[in-house]
């Protein structure tokens, strides 16, 4: 008796808190630092961005959608 390959789906609702690093530039004669750096990233006004961290990550929901045979990759 031989084993077949299926591939289930599933719908996952997940909470998950990003640590997100900016690199804003600020001029050397600005004194609020951080207020002027804020305003800047909401107007999306960054020089780059990566995820450095997930603290945080739970499973809120989550559907089982379908299941299906799959082909043979040769």
């Amino acid at each position: 008796m031989g084993n077949a390959k299926y591939i289930l789906t599933k719908f996952e609702r997940v909470l998950r808190v990003e640590k997100v690093e900016y690199t804003v530039e600020i001029p050397d004669d600005i004194r609020d630092k951080r207020g002027y750096a804020t305003a800047q990233l909401l107007e999306c006004n960054y020089m780059d961005c990566k995820v450095v961290d997930i603290p945080l990550s739970k499973m809120l929901d989550e559907e089982f959608h379908s299941l299906r045979k799959a082909r043979d990759m040769k």
